[in-house]
């Protein structure tokens, strides 16, 4: 019996004729009962991804310490409020975690290649890299974000920021 025989008597089987549509040329289709599925259904995903990690602040000359201390905290409230990560943390806390080698060798990390290895040693999906300077026309602050789940990179900025205040009143709707 040759193969293409065996493939029509199988297709021949799902296919009846119904007595009331007895026709040669129009064959209907068995009815199958419907098949559960053999895994349940994903829930609806979680819309927070697991940790995001927030670099020092880096900062010009002319940015006093206790600001720059103060900005810090503040972004990191305000990533938290916004919700998008189950958990945020600052690279000062997981640093301390890492043996120092690994510390050494990412402490000045800035490059794609080194932040994807960075947000690897820390088991993060994404890493904030913050920059407040002083220009002429008030204070600054950059953003950079980079996810890594897609290695993709983007920027924010928050620009002439006449006070401490301003900068830090501006936060939420930067990361947001």
């Amino acid at each position: 019996m040759s193969l293409r025989l065996i493939g029509l008597l199988g297709t021949t089987a799902l296919l009846a004729i119904a007595p009331h549509e007895a026709s040669a040329s129009k064959p209907s289709l068995v009815n199958l009962p419907k098949l559960k599925p053999i895994v349940a259904a994903p829930k609806d995903e979680p819309k927070t991804a697991a940790r995001m990690a927030i670099l020092d602040l880096a900062t010009g000359a002319t940015i006093k310490p206790n600001m720059a201390r103060r900005v810090a905290i503040e972004l990191t409230a305000a990533v938290k409020r916004v919700g998008r990560f189950k958990e945020v943390i600052t690279i000062g806390e997981m640093m301390n975690a890492l043996p120092l080698e690994v510390q050494e060798r990412l402490g000045d990390c800035s490059s794609p290649s080194c932040l994807i290895e960075l947000g690897a040693a820390l088991d993060v999906a994404a890493i904030l890299m913050p920059r407040l300077t002083l220009e002429p026309g008030g204070y600054r602050l950059d953003l950079d974000y980079m996810d890594l789940g897609v290695e993709a990179r983007w920027r924010r900025e928050a620009r002439n920021l006449a006070t401490e205040r301003d900068l830090v009143q501006g936060l939420t709707p930067l990361v947001s």
